[in-house]
């Protein structure tokens, strides 16, 4: 497991895990949110108040640095919102 963080109101966990997801658990089995490249670790993943959305930043180490992800609570696609360097 990379990164872990619940919603203030403690009714949800997210985290990612080695096979590249991102995953929200509520009570009974975790979804699956999003998908990343296997491997790929969070620097950091958290959920934000008062939105219905997770951000995540890939730990990439290139001269380049990484991404920070918007992914929706609803799943779907994550979308790119900064680079991380």
């Amino acid at each position: 497991m990379g990164g872990l963080d619940f919603s203030p109101d403690g009714r949800l966990i997210a985290y990612d895990n080695e096979s590249g997801e991102i995953r929200l658990y509520q009570g009974g089995a975790p979804v699956t949110l999003a998908r990343f490249t296997a491997g790929m670790f969070g620097a950091f993943l958290a959920v934000v108040p008062g939105k219905e959305e997770i951000l995540f930043a890939d730990a990439e180490t290139s001269d380049q640095g990484g991404w920070i992800y918007s992914v929706p609570l609803t799943g779907g696609e994550a979308s790119k919102v900064d680079r991380v360097r």
